[in-house]
């Protein structure tokens, strides 16, 4: 019997030592887009891939796409505190 999956799918347009580029350029480079990634594989490598392969490329090398948030900032110890005791004063001025 013969494996299954040996050597299925086509062979990959970069080599080992394009992903390992790539690999390197992307840790140094944070907050990028599928665009950009495609763009620098474009302009370097001279392989214009589609944007849902250069999607697989990233979660191959191991990285993920994450949506950014903000963080609020970190509240005083004593705010809430504060805020009782000017409630009044806060509901009265805007009558």
């Amino acid at each position: 019997m013969h494996p299954k999956y040996k050597n299925s799918g086509r062979k990959a347009k970069l080599t080992d030592d394009q992903f390992n580029e790539l690999d390197e350029w992307m840790s140094h480079n944070h907050y990028l887009s599928t665009r950009k990634v495609h763009a620098f594989i474009k302009e370097n490598f001279k392989v214009d891939y589609s944007l849902k392969q250069v999607t697989l490329i990233v979660h191959k090398l191991g990285y993920s796409y994450k949506k950014a948030y903000v963080e609020p900032s970190k509240m005083p110890k004593n705010a809430q505190r504060t805020l009782k005791k000017n409630y009044k004063n806060i509901t009265y001025m805007s009558i």
